[in-house]
C-alpha cells in the first residue's frame, strides 16, 4: 500500500473525528458562523506550521487564479450542502452529495490524465453504495423520494458540481505550489469568502460569545481545529501523491468514521443499514487502495 494510500484513510479518520467533534456545536451555532470561527485558529496554526516548513509566497498568476477558485468553490460547495441539508432529508442529501466523487474522477481523467482502473472506478461505486446505506434510516424509507424539483435535491446536485470541481481544482492547486503550501492558502482562501458570507448572512458575533466563552465548548473547539488541520494536511499530501479521485473516493467515507465514533464514544446506535454499510464501505475502499 503506498504512502499516498495510507494518508488517505489517515485523513478520512481525521475528517470522521473532526466532524464527531463538531456535532455538539452545530446546535450552538450557526453553520456559516462555526464555519468561520473555526477557520481562523485553522489557519493561524497552518501559518507557523508552513513557516517552519519554509513557507513560500505565490508568484505566478496562475497559483492565485486556483488559490481564489479553490475558496470561491470550497464555499460555494458549502453553503449549498448545507442548504440541501435544511431543506431535504439527510439521508437522501447526503448520498446524493458524496456522489462528487464521480465528477472528479470524470474531470481528473480529462484535465489531469489520470485514468482508473476498472477496480478503482467500482471502488468509487462501492463508497458511494456505502454511504448511501449508511446515511439511511429505516424508518424514514417511505419518505425517501428522488424528485428533481425538490429544493433539498437541486442544492445537494449542486453540491455534487462544486464539490467535484473542487478537489479537481485543489489538484492543480497542489501541483503548482505543494501540498504544505496548497493547505494554508487553500484554508486562507476559504476563510476569506467565509467572512463574505458571515458578513452577508448578518451573523451576530455577540449572540455568540456567551458559547465561545463556555470552557467545554472552548476544548471541544481546539480538539476540533487541531485535528481538522491534521486532516487538511493528510489529504493535500496524499492527494500529491495519488491520483485525486483516489485519495478523494477514500476520503469520501468519511462518514463511516463518524458513525463507528458515535457508536462507540457517544452510545448512538446503528442500525442494520449501517451495519451494510460498512461492509460496502470496506470492499470498495480495498478496491481503490489495492488495484
Amino acid at each position: 500500500m503506498s504512502t499516498g494510500i495510507i494518508l488517505a484513510f489517515a485523513a478520512m479518520f481525521f475528517w470522521g473525528i473532526h466532524d464527531t467533534l463538531l456535532k455538539p456545536l452545530t446546535g450552538r451555532f450557526h453553520p456559516i458562523s462555526l464555519a468561520f470561527y473555526k477557520g481562523i485558529p485553522d489557519v493561524i496554526l497552518l501559518f507557523f506550521i508552513f513557516i517552519f516548513f519554509g513557507l513560500s509566497f505565490p508568484i505566478t498568476i496562475t497559483a492565485w487564479v486556483y488559490i481564489l477558485l479553490f475558496g470561491i468553490i470550497g464555499t460555494a460547495g458549502y453553503y449549498t450542502f448545507l442548504r440541501a441539508i435544511e431543506n431535504g432529508l439527510v439521508s437522501l442529501s447526503v448520498p446524493i452529495a458524496h456522489a462528487y466523487i464521480i465528477i472528479t474522477a470524470v474531470l481528473s481523467a480529462f484535465l489531469l490524465g489520470e485514468v482508473l482502473s476498472i477496480p478503482q472506478y467500482l471502488g468509487i461505486f462501492l463508497v458511494m453504495v456505502g454511504v448511501f446505506l449508511l446515511s439511511q434510516n429505516p424508518r424514514e424509507l417511505k419518505k425517501l423520494k428522488f424528485n428533481i424539483a425538490n429544493k433539498g435535491v437541486k442544492y445537494a446536485l449542486l453540491t455534487v458540481g462544486f464539490w467535484g470541481v473542487l478537489y479537481v481544482v485543489m489538484k492543480f492547486m497542489i501541483i503548482e505550489l505543494g501540498a504544505m503550501a496548497s493547505a494554508f492558502y487553500g484554508d486562507l482562501s476559504i476563510l476569506f469568502f467565509m467572512l463574505i458570507a458571515y458578513i452577508i448572512s448578518k451573523q451576530s458575533f455577540s449572540k455568540d460569545k456567551k458559547h465561545l466563552s463556555d470552557t467545554k465548548t472552548l476544548v471541544i473547539f481546539c480538539f476540533a481545529v487541531v485535528v481538522g488541520v491534521l486532516a487538511t494536511i493528510t489529504m493535500m499530501i496524499s492527494a500529491s501523491l495519488e491520483k485525486v479521485a483516489i485519495s478523494m473516493g477514500i476520503v469520501s467515507a468519511t462518514p463511516i468514521v463518524v458513525v463507528i465514533v458515535s457508536f462507540i464514544f457517544l452510545k448512538e446506535r446503528m442500525n442494520y443499514f449501517q451495519y451494510a454499510s460498512i461492509v460496502v464501505l470496506t470492499m470498495g475502499m480495498v478496491l481503490l487502495s489495492v488495484y
